[in-house]
C-alpha cells in the first residue's frame, strides 16, 4: 500500500508538507495506518531538501515512524538519501531494527562519488556496534559483499564469526558460504559445532551448495541431533559433499565414514 500511495503522491501537483508528514510520523504508533502512509509519500515528495530534516527529528519518532521514514526514503536513489541513510544506521538514538533496516536498505546502493564514508564503510564501522541487532545487519551486509580477494573483509567476517551473540555468528558463517577462500573450510567446521542452532543451521546449508569434505566428519556427527528438519538438512549437505545417499540414516553414515578412514 506504501508504494502505491508514494507512486500516486508523485502526480498530485500540491507541494509537499515536508514539516507537517514529519510531525505525523514521529507519532505514529502503526505501519498500516492511512495517515501515517500519507505522511510517509509526502515525506518522498520533498526530496533531497528534506533530508537535513529527517536526521533532526529521527530520533524522536516511534519505532513505526522510523520505520516508514526509512522505508520510503529508501526509493529515492540520490546521494542526498545514501548518506542519510547511513547516518541513520549510525545514531545509536534510534530503534536498534530501525538502523538494522537503514543498513539493509544501503546494501545494494553504490558508494557515492567523493563521499567520505560509502555504505560497505558504514557497514564494517557497524560491525563493532554495541547492539547486537546492529550488528548482525552489518554483518550481513559484509558478508554479501565479500570475497577471496579482500582480506580486509574476510578478517572482519572471521572475527565476528566468534561474536558473542548467536545471529551475528550466523550471519558471518553466510559470508564463510559464499566466500572460496582458504579460511572457510575451518571456519565452517566450527560453526557445524556451534551452540546456537541459527550458527549450525547457516553453516549446513553452505555445506550444502560448497564443497568443503574436510567438515563431513562434523557433519556426520551431528546427524545425532534430535532436529528432524536439520537431520534433513546435513543429508542434503553429506549427499553433496559426499556424494553418497543414506539419507537421514545416522548409523550408515557413520558406518561409511569409519570405512573411508
Amino acid at each position: 500500500m506504501l508504494v502505491a500511495l508514494l507512486v500516486a503522491g508523485s502526480i498530485v501537483g500540491r507541494p509537499p508538507q515536508v514539516h507537517s508528514a514529519l510531525e505525523t510520523l514521529s507519532t505514529c504508533q502503526d505501519l498500516r495506518a492511512e495517515t501515517c502512509l500519507f505522511a510517509a509519500a509526502w515525506l518522498k515528495m520533498g526530496g533531497d531538501p528534506a533530508m537535513p530534516e529527517v536526521l533532526k527529528v529521527a530520533h524522536g519518532m516511534t519505532q513505526a515512524g522510523q520505520f516508514l521514514t526509512i522505508s520510503a526514503i529508501a526509493t529515492m536513489p540520490s546521494k542526498a538519501v545514501t548518506e542519510t541513510l547511513g547516518k541513520l544506521a549510525a545514531d545509536a538514538r534510534l530503534d536498534p531494527m530501525a538502523r538494522a533496516l537503514a543498513l539493509d536498505k544501503l546494501t545494494h546502493r553504490a558508494s557515492p562519488p567523493r563521499a567520505k564514508k560509502g555504505p560497505l564503510d558504514v557497514a564494517i564501522m557497524l560491525a563493532d556496534d554495541a547492539d547486537p541487532t546492529v550488528r548482525q545487519a552489518a554483518v550481513r551486509f559484509v558478508a554479501n559483499k565479500v570475497d577471496a580477494k579482500n582480506k580486509k573483509l574476510i578478517a572482519l567476517i572471521a572475527d565476528k564469526s566468534s561474536d558473542e551473540d548467536g545471529g551475528v555468528r550466523s550471519e558471518a558463517v553466510v559470508g564463510f558460504g559464499l566466500c572460496d577462500c582458504a579460511e572457510a573450510p575451518a571456519r565452517l567446521e566450527v560453526a557445524v559445532k556451534d551452540q546456537d542452532a541459527r550458527v549450525r543451521r547457516a553453516a549446513v546449508e553452505a555445506l550444502a551448495i560448497v564443497k568443503h569434505p574436510v567438515v563431513v566428519p562434523a557433519l556426520v556427527a551431528l546427524m545425532t541431533s534430535y532436529d528432524e528438519s536439520m537431520n534433513r538438512l546435513v543429508a542434503r549437505a553429506l549427499r553433496f559433499q559426499s556424494g553418497e545417499s543414506f539419507g537421514e540414516d545416522a548409523e550408515a553414515w557413520k558406518r561409511w565414514l569409519a570405512q573411508r578412514n
